[in-house]
């Protein structure tokens, strides 16, 4: 399995900072030649996500973790997508094995956050991502997201009120889809 070379994938990082439009071309050129590099597939499905191209960014996640189940940012932010698209059952199956990693590992909290999370608990969810967020040097923009997390977690528990319709969704289904929102 040949990988893009680095060089051209920072630059194609560097695209998708700055928004060019062009980069899904670039990037969907590379994967031709490349197309066994899981950190192409997941670049791609992070874009299309950003574009709300929800269905394509899942089979680009799914392909990333198909092609390097170890690619652990790739394996969180697609539990992350998940969560946040409301498939929770594959949410869980898929950050699950990051609890395998070092219990300090920046993505062992945030996973165990976002468990935590699927199960209506604010505390821990709130408790483990700050943990995360502490230990995270190496990512941070994933910590603002977390942060967000943090606040809206707050929020609910200090409203102390529950968020539960009369159509018996779940509060963290309630909880994505405000997030989801912004």
């Amino acid at each position: 399995m040949s990988m893009c070379p680095d060089d051209i994938l920072k630059k194609l990082i560097q695209q998708v900072s700055i928004s060019d439009e062009a980069v899904t071309e670039d990037i969907e050129l590379q994967l031709a030649e490349f197309s066994g590099d899981p950190r192409l597939h997941f670049l791609l499905a992070s874009v299309l996500v950003s574009r709300k191209q929800f269905i394509e960014a899942n089979a680009r996640f799914a392909e990333a973790l198909d092609l390097d189940p170890e690619y652990h940012i790739a394996r969180f932010q697609y539990g992350f997508f998940l969560l946040t698209s409301g498939d929770i059952p594959k949410a869980i199956e898929i950050l699950q094995p990051l609890e395998r990693l070092p219990k300090q590992h920046y993505l062992s909290l945030f996973s165990k956050g976002l468990l935590a999370l699927s199960r209506d608990d604010f505390q821990a969810t709130t408790e483990a991502l700050q943990a995360g967020i502490a230990t995270n040097n190496e990512n941070l923009p994933l910590n603002r997201d977390m942060g967000l997390i943090i606040e809206k977690c707050q929020a609910i528990m200090v409203e102390n009120k529950s968020i539960e319709s009369e159509s018996d969704i779940s509060e963290t289904a309630m909880f994505l889809k405000q997030f989801t929102k912004h």
